[in-house]
């Protein structure tokens, strides 16, 4: 997606991979779970404060949902209600979003728009390879599965 909106309206686009040390998940703290995470952060971060100008655009694409289904397992209702109520998680959520926000002042600083990729939903039936063929037409799909 981001390629085609570079070759139709010449955008320049920069790409700043987090690997394992993700960057405004909502569900999680990423940067604070190893050294080397906060060290890669800082570092994107001193990438993007280098080379942003006023009215750029910084898209985050990292939040994330607890899922019933990924490419490796099924999870059970009761095991995604709990994952997502446990006090552990909550707590989580909490130092996920002082993390966050951090990060969003240092940007916010820059004078620069931000967009988040908001979660998108989710359904019990398993997401991988049902849209194969159909993802490069259509940017949100809605299906009423059975």
């Amino acid at each position: 997606m981001l390629q085609k909106l570079s070759d139709e309206y010449g955008v320049e686009i920069i790409i700043l991979s987090t690997g394992d040390c993700v960057i405004a998940d909502l569900l999680r703290p990423g940067i604070r779970k190893s050294k080397q995470c906060v060290k890669h952060t800082d570092k994107i971060m001193a990438k993007i404060e280098s080379a942003a100008s006023d009215g750029d655009i910084i898209f985050l694409a990292s939040l994330r949902m607890n899922r019933f289904v990924d490419q490796w397992a099924l999870f059970s209702d009761k095991s995604v209600a709990s994952a997502q109520h446990s006090k552990k998680s909550l707590s989580d959520r909490k130092a996920a979003l002082k993390e966050t926000e951090y990060l969003l002042k240092r940007l916010e600083a820059l004078h620069v728009y931000i967009i988040i990729d908001a979660p998108k939903p989710i359904f019990n039936p398993p997401p991988f390879g049902v849209l194969t063929g159909l993802i490069n037409l259509i940017q949100f799909v809605l299906l009423d599965l059975p």
